[in-house]
């Protein structure tokens, strides 16, 4: 039973697709380019510090410095908006403001090894084994350079 919590009270606030909460805790300092490295470790600071995260359609914080980013949507849009839909409906979310002290009870609580395989099944991260089921029930942030 999910047991609710006090709404985010930072000033800080990041913008995140819902896939991205797995992906951030995955994180493990590589990536499409150093640029979208340093913008992933810059997001995972903030979050670190405390920012609020609200859980958006479309293109977010992180996807700022992604190369596959065109213009206004992902090269994959529809294969990430399956990701974003299947983690919203597994973790029991809503594209609203969030603590990630909120959304990390969410992740302990509903993401088990069949949720993230259902999750991420057709993810090259996950495919190529770049991240695992182990690397995202990792606390965010705690890789090393």
């Amino acid at each position: 039973m999910t047991v609710p919590l006090p709404h985010c009270m930072s000033k800080m606030n990041l913008n995140l697709r819902p896939h991205h909460l797995l992906c951030t805790r995955a994180f493990r300092g590589k990536g499409y380019s150093p640029a979208f490295v340093e913008n992933m470790s810059r997001v995972i600071a903030e979050i670190k510090n405390g920012a609020c995260i609200t859980l958006i359609a479309g293109l977010d914080d992180i996807c700022a410095a992604c190369p596959e980013k065109e213009g206004s949507v992902c090269k994959s849009e529809e294969k990430v908006q399956t990701f974003d839909a299947r983690v919203l409906e597994r973790l029991h979310l809503e594209q609203k403001t969030y603590s990630y002290t909120e959304l990390e009870h969410r992740i302990a609580e509903y993401l088990d090894e069949s949720a993230y395989t259902y999750i991420c099944s057709n993810c090259e991260w996950r495919q190529t084994g770049v991240c695992t089921y182990t690397d995202v029930q990792q606390p965010i942030g705690t890789y090393s350079q």
